[in-house]
């Protein structure tokens, strides 16, 4: 592949996921906590000159919003090209090896890079906190991690977008694109007006994996409680009273 196409395929794969999200460059780069102009560079197709936690969670988010095999397979191979990696590319599981030299121990803080995890979603209401998504992994390593990664506060990204949710909190790592199409519970469209309208909406995190049968029923004092204004792109959590 010629430089000319490789950074074009490397610009539309990065900007496509950003339009999908229907960010503008400016709120995108806050979200990652990057500057503006690391995102421009990308849309560019051109790599920033230091492989850091920036590029890594900018690809997991690549990877998850746009699978074009095209698109991936240049931007690894660009990797290797411009870092010089071939020492990672020549292991058994190199996407795995590069974020372990980038993160290196803190890697063992969000086990669904290195773990096919699944997660959960679902709409859900309750008496005095109306409707809110809650959100689980379905392992109980993985949830106890997903407990303890969240502070208090921390930057995200929450909407519905063609049939599907779309949580993305690039500070611990979480890039979800969850099927929602053939859901017939009223609640998420009444979430997905709710963010049409800029309004503040609810995400809760169970402190332990819930049964199909009891997600209605949890008792608020065991749900770390969110909320997430799209203005701000915050998520904060919240005192129940």
């Amino acid at each position: 592949m010629n430089g000319t196409k490789t950074h074009k395929t490397l610009a539309n794969g990065f900007r496509a996921v950003r339009e999908l999200m229907g960010m503008p460059q400016a709120g995108y780069a806050r979200l990652f906590e990057a500057e503006r102009a690391f995102v421009q560079e990308l849309e560019e197709g051109r790599l920033p000159a230091i492989l850091d936690q920036r590029l890594l969670k900018f690809m997991l988010l690549s990877f998850t919003l746009n699978r074009e095999s095209d698109f991936i397979s240049t931007l690894l191979q660009q990797i290797n090209n411009f870092y010089g990696l071939d020492h990672i590319f020549e292991k058994q599981f190199p996407l795995l090896a590069l974020y372990e030299q980038v993160l290196g121990s803190e890697i063992a803080k969000w086990p669904w890079i290195i773990d096919s995890a699944r997660f959960r979603c679902k709409a859900i209401e309750k008496k005095r906190l109306g409707s809110f998504l809650m959100l689980w992994g379905q392992k109980t390593e993985i949830h106890n991690s997903l407990i303890t990664s969240f502070p208090q506060q921390l930057l995200a990204f929450i909407n519905f977008i063609d049939g599907r949710t779309i949580i993305v909190i690039p500070s611990v790592y979480l890039f979800l694109d969850l099927n929602t199409a053939t859901s017939s519970n009223p609640l998420v469209k009444n979430l997905e007006i709710k963010l049409e309208r800029r309004e503040t909406i609810g995400l809760a995190l169970p402190s332990k994996i819930p049964l199909a049968q009891t997600t209605n029923s949890i008792a608020w004092e065991n749900l770390r409680l969110f909320s997430y204004s799209q203005d701000s792109s915050l998520l904060r959590e919240t005192a129940f009273r």
